[in-house]
């Protein structure tokens, strides 16, 4: 009787919840001492190691040219860099090594490159009108690329987290490799179907057989789990080119006209935000359809120097 009215509890591995909603209630005696409804577990010795590499190569302005571009390695390993006094504890504050895997924020590569040109036109006949014309364009532009940071399957279950924060799933498939950008998935058995094309989705899914990889997925079990693994993914990698072009002219010695168009996301690139990967939401498992990005936007501008 117990097990029917807690279901969903018990199969969420919500043990909490199903403590202080049903399984107290019916007992003629309460089984937990329930004047304290919360309690805390603080403890020292919490970690986060960072390891990093970098190379910068930078170009001073000459012959019209500048330019700097950075490359930047790094990974992160920790118990998810997260303050357990805050309410937001690690899955055993007795077992930290329980969560030991790549941090939230963990990015293996990062690049940015920045660039200024002066276009090598109409330099020789400055003053004439082919000079006036084709000289004095400039072009710039960034570009930025970085992969994506861990992600894992939700089981949502106590898993002795406070409070029901929830924890990572215990999946039996090769994850890692598995995530993409996977177009015309239709979604099968009930996972992943928001993004069927035929029923107005995307058709874009983080997985190309959603089904496989949600069935291979069940909650970590206290007994026998002996570490969760919050790297099981990584999200998709993002990049974006801004892109500037200039126009100055020379109307006398003291006034000038300096024109501009300025092109943020210069390819229209479209950067998907991460999808719910909740074994509690099959129909939206690894279902890609929010862009995290802006769409292409052109600025123009137009200035008078005097």
């Amino acid at each position: 009787m117990v097990a029917k009215q807690g279901s969903t509890d018990l199969i969420n591995g919500s043990i909490n919840l199903f403590s202080l909603d049903e399984f107290n209630k019916v007992t003629p005696v309460p089984v937990d001492d329930i004047q304290s409804f919360q309690s805390y577990g603080i403890t020292d010795k919490g970690f986060s190691d960072y390891d990093a590499g970098f190379i910068s190569l930078n170009k001073s302005f000459s012959r019209g040219l500048q330019f700097q571009a950075n490359w930047t390695w790094s990974h992160s390993i920790g118990n998810q860099g997260v303050d357990q006094q805050s309410g937001s504890s690690a899955n055993s504050p007795y077992n930290l090594n329980l969560d030991r895997s790549s941090e939230s924020f963990d990015r293996r590569h990062v690049v940015n490159l920045w660039w200024y040109y002066q276009l090598p036109f109409g330099g020789n006949a400055p003053s004439s009108l082919l000079g006036r014309t084709v000289g004095g364009w400039a072009v710039s532009g960034i570009y930025t690329f970085f992969t994506g940071i861990p992600m894992h399957i939700t089981a949502n279950g106590d898993f002795g987290a406070y409070e029901s924060t929830g924890t990572a799933a215990y999946c039996t498939a090769d994850l890692l490799g598995s995530e993409g950008q996977h177009s015309g998935v239709p979604g099968a058995n009930g996972v992943g179907t928001t993004g069927n094309v035929a029923t107005g989705g995307s058709g874009l899914n983080l997985f190309g057989n959603p089904s496989a990889i949600f069935s291979s997925c069940s909650r970590p079990l206290i007994s026998s789990t002996t570490q969760i693994a919050f790297d099981q993914l990584r999200a998709l990698p993002r990049w974006n080119i801004d892109f500037s072009l200039l126009k100055r002219f020379a109307i006398t010695e003291r006034q000038r006209v300096e024109f501009s168009a300025e092109f943020l996301n210069l390819f229209n690139v479209v950067n998907f935000t991460n999808p719910s990967l909740s074994l509690n939401s099959p129909t939206n498992f690894g279902v890609l359809s929010n862009q995290a990005n802006n769409p292409r936007r052109v600025l123009l501008g137009l200035k008078y120097s005097f």
